[in-house]
């Protein structure tokens, strides 16, 4: 599987994400309170800062090219649909560019 992922499709996902990684239970209920925080965000208008205040730390919208270790707006998912053990990579269109120059 290949496709494009930006920012904001990370934001649209993170409550569903949060939801299906915090629901089994056994996680404390600090998890349950920053899913109804999480809830209550307009996805189409929040900003990934503000959503990183609510969780403590940006891994949930950051998108970090794997290959150069960028962080970047905008990266190409390649591999498994991601979860939290899939075969998945980012990688930003400059180190995909690189690599395709280098095969030609």
């Amino acid at each position: 599987m290949m496709q494009v992922i930006t920012e904001r499709d990370r934001i649209k996902q993170v409550v569903s994400s949060w939801s299906r990684t915090y629901s089994g239970g056994g996680y404390g209920k600090d998890k349950l309170e920053i899913l109804e925080k999480l809830k209550l965000l307009n996805l189409n208008t929040v900003t990934a800062k503000e959503i990183e205040n609510i969780i403590g730390n940006s891994s949930w919208t950051d998108l970090r090219c794997h290959e150069c270790g960028k962080y970047v707006k905008k990266v190409v998912q390649v591999g498994e649909e991601l979860d939290y053990e899939s075969a998945t990579v980012f990688l930003c269109v400059k180190c995909i560019k690189r690599l395709y120059d280098s095969v030609i």
